[in-house]
């Protein structure tokens, strides 16, 4: 082949050129191939200078860009009928055209801000380099004919097509309504698809080809994906095939579903019916109607329930599983659907998934001792089956009216938080059993406050007829019949355990209770520890002792005199008190009550109402040693108990 050095400038006309059977060397020029102007190179281009195209370029032979090609808004259209070799020195094409048939092998990365077109040629993309359309470029074309042998990234959200394929066929894929943050996301295909395990809602994983998502920069959330069928064997009615998701080839597929189809096995596409977030996708085969009705509600319970951690949730979710071999699941012989759940105690949480309403031939479900809580779904009137249905000792507020469950033989809700209305409704189903139920969920507490302060209690809001009766320390108060009651001024009189009793005019000898809400008042007690009228006492600690009903006195607080002989209880509890000092020289005081006793019997009792002042402690001083006595003196008095002894107890002795 000849060589042709050139350093032509096409400019501003409209200019037809040809380069024909030559090797085309730019040694180091300027070409500008202006708008409008069409070059035509039949054989190999070498670009060592600089080539500015706002035109179109034609190559039918190897391309090699080592300076600077500038694609401006122009299209390079490779259209070899045989191999060529492509090297652009990583830098764009605006718009770029394959046609010619011939396999363009690309030896550097490919960038595409405009337009790909896809007419007739393979674009091959080895292992080491990438093929790149960037935000906003389109796709034209794409066919057996010519597609991108390897990696295609693109770069966006919404609808996303990657006409790729492999091995000589052609096998498309479509990311559809893309949610995400700037992804640039790269969808290749491979065949053989290795040995994968069917997961949840499929049967057979297709071994022909599988499709990997690739996440380059940004964000991704998820997508619709569609799918090419070409020579899918498994597939023998397309209603039936549905796309799989993993997160690796040769792993555990789980069905998307789906959405819908054109063509047959043979060639045909298929478009998923949930969202896809993983990262290998395959054709697959579901199962029938209703075990996958079935598998689908049972994953829900699982996923939304907290099957991760029950104590038992052998099998569940584990490919090549059988329902059946599902812990606590029963299935019919010879329909395959489940009919019975059996969970009890084994740590369920959360609301009940509303998908359990899919398992239609269900009979007998069982979730009692759990810790199911809110509203049990309306969609469970949809088992018309049940015969049994427990879901006694959890934590549910909430029930529907369930009275279109008319097979119910056995129905417990039992130790719940139900209100009347979710009871009022299901009193007609003969079999419920109801009473009793846990107290108020939202009720009970601890509050301190302030003397004085006004405070309300309630319970929830249940039906318009309930009936309300609140409760101080067990005893009934008076005019108290609303669900809100309020604690004014609050003090010594109206501070204790409240708790409210609820019952309704439609369910006879039948009460819901409130927790004990503790609502207390506080005030301070303050004083001076004092040895005599003018002098105080600055080392040594003071002691708040409440009287309690019965038992021994409570140490309620202790504090440390301050420099100035001063003391400060700060939010006390009202109630009657004793203060003691205890000093630390005790070889000089004594431990003494106020006002001035070291005899707790004789102390003064604080019967603290309000904030009270002047608590003073005037400490006994040890008296001084007496003289001895040389005359023969008599001591007596009596020896006695506060408690109780038996005949022959140890003061007798």
């Amino acid at each position: 082949m000849s060589r042709l050095q050139t350093s032509i400038l096409f400019i501003g006309l409209l200019c037809f050129c040809s380069v024909a059977n030559a090797q085309l060397v730019n040694k180091g020029k300027i070409i500008t191939v202006s708008d409008g102007s069409i070059v035509t190179i039949q054989g190999d281009a070498i670009n060592e200078g600089a080539i500015r195209n706002a035109g179109t370029i034609y190559l039918s032979g190897d391309w090699t860009n080592i300076n600077s090609y500038l694609s401006q808004n122009g299209k390079f259209v490779f259209n070899g009928a045989t191999i060529q070799q492509i090297d652009n020195n990583g830098q764009t094409f605006y718009t770029l055209e394959l046609d010619g048939g011939g396999t363009k092998v690309f030896d550097s990365d490919v960038e595409v801000v405009n337009e790909l077109i896809l007419i007739s040629g393979i674009a091959e993309v080895t292992n080491s380099r990438t093929f790149l359309l960037r935000d906003g470029a389109t796709i034209t074309g794409g066919s057996e004919t010519s597609y991108i042998d390897g990696e295609l990234r693109r770069v966006g959200t919404g609808d996303l097509f990657f006409p790729i394929g492999t091995n000589g066929n052609y096998a498309p894929v479509e990311l559809l309504d893309v949610t995400g943050t700037s992804p640039m996301l790269g969808m290749e295909v491979f065949e053989p698809n290795p040995a994968a395990t069917p997961g949840f809602g499929i049967t057979e994983v297709s071994s022909v080809r599988y499709w990997e998502r690739r996440l380059i920069t940004g964000s991704f959330t998820d997508a619709e994906i569609k799918l090419s069928l070409k020579d899918e064997t498994i597939v023998t009615n397309i209603n039936k095939a549905v796309v799989a998701q993993s997160d690796v080839a040769g792993g555990e597929f789980t069905s998307l579903g789906q959405r819908n189809n054109s063509g047959d096995g043979t060639d045909g596409t298929l478009t998923s019916l949930d969202r896809a977030s993983g990262l290998v996708f395959a054709i697959a085969t579901e199962l029938n109607e209703g075990r996958r009705s079935d598998s689908t509600a049972l994953v829900a319970l699982y996923n939304e329930n907290g099957g991760a951690d029950w104590l038992n949730n052998d099998n569940w979710l584990q490919g090549g599983s059988t329902l059946e071999q599902w812990f606590g699941v029963t299935v019919n012989n010879t329909t395959g659907r489940v009919v019975e759940l059996q969970l009890p105690a084994n740590q369920l949480v959360g609301e009940l998934t509303s998908q359990i309403r899919l398992m239609e031939d269900l009979t007998v479900l069982d979730l009692a001792g759990n810790a199911l809580e809110g509203t049990i779904p309306v969609q469970l009137n949809a088992l018309v089956q049940l015969t049994t249905l427990d879901l006694s000792d959890n934590d549910i507020t909430e029930l529907p009216d369930l009275t279109l469950l008319t097979n119910l033989t056995a129905f417990d809700v039992r130790n719940n938080a139900l209100q009347f209305p979710s009871i009022v409704p299901n009193q007609g189903i003969a079999s419920i059993t109801f009473d009793p139920q846990d107290s108020l969920s939202g009720t009970g507490g601890f509050f301190l406050f302030d003397r004085g302060q006004d405070f309300t209690v309630s319970v929830p809001e249940g039906a318009a007829d309930d009936v309300y009766q609140w409760f101080l320390d067990d005893a009934p108060i008076a005019n108290s019949n609303t669900r809100e009651y309020q604690i004014l001024d609050l003090g010594r009189n109206n501070m204790g355990d409240y708790r409210c009793e609820v019952s309704n005019p439609a369910v006879s000898n039948f009460t819901l209770k409130s927790k004990l809400t503790t609502v207390l008042a506080t005030a301070n007690i303050s004083g001076a520890l004092l040895v005599s009228d003018t002098e105080f006492l600055t080392a040594g600690d003071v002691k708040l002792l409440r009287i309690p009903d019965d038992g021994p006195y409570d140490t309620t607080a202790i504090l440390p005199l301050n420099p100035t002989g001063q003391y400060e209880f700060e939010d006390v509890v009202l109630a009657d008190y004793l203060v003691i000092a205890e000093p630390f020289d005790q070889d000089t005081y004594l431990p003494t009550y106020h006002e001035q006793s070291i005899s707790w019997e004789s102390a003064s009792i604080i019967p603290l109402l309000n904030d009270t002042t002047g608590i003073d402690v005037n400490v006994e001083v040890i008296p001084p040693p007496l003289d001895p006595d040389e005359g023969n003196g008599v001591l007596g008095g009596s020896i006695f108990t506060d408690f109780e002894e038996d005949e022959g107890g140890r003061i007798e002795a």
